[in-house]
């Protein structure tokens, strides 16, 4: 009789034995699973903030190039702008030549009169 218990409890012991082995091996499979996902997802951070990063610097350089851009137009259209001045005064200046000599060519027809 207790040769028979004590064979039950080795039986036992042995089932709690390869219990025991095979948690011990799900708990290795999963904490090597669980590096794998770690490092796939840190790869994927990495990969994400270098796009990021791409991202950034496209923008940069479109925002640079539209400044650039919106520099050039403006100094062109100042450049015209000045050009239209320029005429204007030489209109005026003109003008006033011409203004000045009718008001020369009337005061001298009022003295010879």
């Amino acid at each position: 009789m207790l040769g028979a218990k004590k064979e039950l409890l080795l039986q036992s012991l042995s089932s709690l034995q390869q219990e025991v082995d095979g948690a011990l091996r799900q708990s290795q499979q999963l904490q090597a699973q669980m590096a794998e996902l770690e490092q796939a997802h840190t790869q994927r951070l990495q990969e994400l903030a270098a796009q990021h990063q791409r991202d950034l610097a496209a923008e940069a350089e479109r925002l640079h190039e539209a400044q650039l851009q919106a520099t050039q137009a403006l100094e062109s259209r100042e450049q015209i702008h000045q050009q239209k001045v320029m005429v204007l005064e030489r209109q005026v200046a003109s003008l006033k030549k011409q203004l000045d000599q009718a008001v020369q060519r009337q005061q001298q027809q009022a003295h010879s009169d």
